[in-house]
């Protein structure tokens, strides 16, 4: 793997939209601990990474670093943490708890 790759887990704390089909995704990883990361394209119709950023979702993730910044370029589904997203309470955690770490958001 080049030195400007990076495998990683990561949990899918917050994706914010930005212009054309591009995304930028927060992530808390255990080795970088909360970064962002830009995916580019993954808005597109035939992108297959959209399912894979959904948040709350935990995801291998396949990073290039480029002037100190990540842009992700591969990502798979470790777990949908269904059991959360099925239970109201547990769910309404999870948000809680990003709703604390980014105010302002929904």
């Amino acid at each position: 793997m080049d030195q400007r790759q990076f495998k990683t887990e990561g949990l899918v704390l917050k994706k914010r939209q930005l212009l054309n089909k591009d995304y930028l995704i927060t992530f808390f990883t255990e080795e970088l601990g909360k970064i962002v990361v830009s995916a580019k394209g993954v808005r597109d119709i035939k992108s297959r990474r959209i399912s894979s950023i959904m948040t709350g979702n935990l995801i291998d993730i396949l990073l290039y670093i480029r002037r100190d910044h990540y842009y992700l370029q591969g990502a798979q589904v470790i777990s949908l943490f269904s059991n959360i997203k099925k239970h109201e309470n547990r769910q309404k955690t999870l948000y809680f708890s990003r709703h604390i770490n980014y105010p302002g958001t929904t």
